[in-house]
C-alpha cells in the first residue's frame, strides 16, 4: 500500500470514530435525562420534606425566642438592682 492510501484509510477511520463518538454522546445524554426524569418525584418529595421540617424548626425557634423574651420581660435575666453584700 502506498502512504497516500494509508492516510486515506486512517482519515476514513477517524471520521467513523468521530461519528460513533457523537452517537455515544447523544445516547449518554438521553440516558442521563431518562434517569433524572425518573428520579425527579423522589427529589421533589425530599425537598418538600426539608421545607416542612424547616418550617417546623422555624416555628419552634420562634416559640423558644418568645419564651426567652417573656422571661426577660419578667426580669429573669436582669442584673439585680441591689448588690449583694459580702
Amino acid at each position: 500500500m502506498e502512504i497516500d492510501e494509508i492516510d486515506r484509510q486512517l482519515a476514513a477511520l477517524e471520521r467513523r470514530m468521530d461519528a460513533q463518538h457523537a452517537v455515544l454522546k447523544v445516547a449518554d445524554v438521553a440516558a442521563q435525562a431518562a434517569i433524572l426524569e425518573s428520579e425527579l418525584p423522589e427529589y421533589r418529595r425530599l425537598v418538600d420534606a426539608c421545607e416542612r421540617t424547616k418550617a417546623a424548626w422555624d416555628e419552634a425557634e420562634a416559640a423558644r425566642q418568645a419564651f426567652l423574651l417573656d422571661l426577660r420581660r419578667r426580669g429573669v435575666f436582669e442584673t439585680p438592682l441591689v448588690a449583694e453584700r459580702g
